[in-house]
């Protein structure tokens, strides 16, 4: 029921949703050995197997930059907005599932860590992806504080688009959001305003990737 980088391949027929849940129990040190995040590495996510392509490290860094998740934890932290477009087929939805566990080990690090595209300021991940639980939101909360202004400045927001959440939540609002659509302008309309949404281009398969 996997695959790499179909735009199923986060699927909750796959049981991702089941996935989501045990990923959420793990801690700091059982998700770091598990999920390398170097390039060349397979990463197995309940049924999903996931090859972490060449480009996935520094387009993740990219993606945490355009966002601002370096300002996460600080009470004037100004937010941002990443978004990754792309043809169907080309591993969005797919990067987005990396991305989770990405800030899941962030969530679950010491509140002191800063490093590049790495911060333990992150407390909740809320997330809202196409084909998963019917494009509703669902939320990982770590959170000792949950006021407005501690979750503003500690709370990742993951979203994507697609058949069953066509469009993008709105981008307006001080926060931290990531995001993944298709090139189909219905879905990211919300986001398209070169003002204050950075977006990336997603890249195609290499044939060396789709036999591995």
């Amino acid at each position: 029921c996997l695959h790499l980088g179909s735009s199923s391949a986060v699927d909750s027929s796959c049981g991702v949703d089941l996935a989501l849940q045990e990923l959420s129990k793990m801690n700091s040190t059982a998700l770091t050995q598990a999920f390398p995040f170097e390039a060349g590495a397979v990463w197995q996510v309940g049924k999903i197997r996931i090859l972490i392509r060449e480009h996935f490290p520094a387009l993740f860094r990219s993606m945490c930059r355009k966002a601002n998740v370096q300002n996460m934890g600080v009470d004037d932290a100004i937010g941002g907005h990443a978004l990754l477009r792309g043809t169907p087929g080309t591993g969005k939805t797919y990067f987005m599932l990396v991305m989770f566990i990405q800030f899941l080990k962030m969530m679950r690090a010491a509140s002191t860590v800063r490093e590049e595209a790495f911060t333990g300021a992150v407390t909740s991940i809320r997330i809202k992806w196409d084909q998963l639980n019917g494009g509703t939101g669902i939320l990982f909360d770590a959170s000792e504080d949950h006021s407005s202004q501690y979750t503003k400045v500690h709370r990742v927001h993951l979203y994507d688009a697609g058949t069953t959440m066509v469009k993008l939540p709105g981008a307006q609002g001080d926060g931290f959001f990531l995001a993944t659509a298709s090139a189909d302008r219905r879905h990211y309309a919300a986001w398209d305003s070169k003002a204050f949404v950075a977006k990336q281009y997603s890249v195609l398969w290499s044939p060396s990737e789709l036999l591995r």
